[in-house]
């Protein structure tokens, strides 16, 4: 695993080193699946988070270099607070959200369930009263056994802690109709 400094690497594969990922993983509430893990086995699943986030995020700003393997570094963004980001660093916020996306990853394998898949079946209608909305499945995606596959998941802690530095959700969009039931 060649681990992104801020330097631009041509060849990093990941956000977030070993190191980080224990010390965020061993204070999190839910960390103890994380430290029973072995390096090995950590490497690939902060490998897997940073390619997902490589696919899930629109990033602000731009890449430093256009040679470089990751997104990261880039330039022209600020923080929460609004303080530049030095071009050549990687926010704390973006290895976190490796870490905890890398952890995450782990414990759905454990729990038999595809790691980067949509983890439930799409809602396909919602009725409150005489208002109903049935959603259509837009154009870009793949229906295949109850399950609407629309790119990589990432949950709404990861999105969080992203979300100043860029825009993630899943790709294609999608329509809804307002229907209006006769009483």
């Amino acid at each position: 695993m060649v681990v992104e400094t801020g330097a631009g690497l041509e060849n990093s594969t990941s956000y977030c080193s070993l190191l980080v990922a224990d010390g965020y993983n061993a204070r999190h509430v839910d960390g103890d699946s994380w430290e029973f893990r072995d390096d090995a086995e950590k490497e690939i699943l902060l490998q897997a988070a940073t390619t997902m986030i490589q696919d899930g995020v629109s990033w602000f700003g731009r890449r430093t270099r256009r040679t470089q393997a990751l997104d990261w570094p880039r330039t022209g963004l600020c923080d929460r607070d609004g303080w530049t980001v030095p071009s050549n660093e990687i926010p704390l916020a973006v290895s976190y959200a490796t870490a905890e996306l890398a952890r995450i990853l782990g414990e759905r394998r454990d729990e038999g369930q595809s790691a980067t898949d949509t983890p439930s079946a799409p809602l396909k209608k919602v009725e409150l009263g005489p208002i109903s909305i049935e959603m259509a499945v837009p154009a870009a995606t793949t229906v295949s056994s109850n399950t609407v596959s629309i790119g990589p998941y990432l949950p709404r802690s990861v999105i969080l802690k992203l979300s100043v530095y860029g825009t993630a959700g899943t790709s294609g969009g999608g329509s809804g109709y307002l229907i209006r039931s006769p009483s």
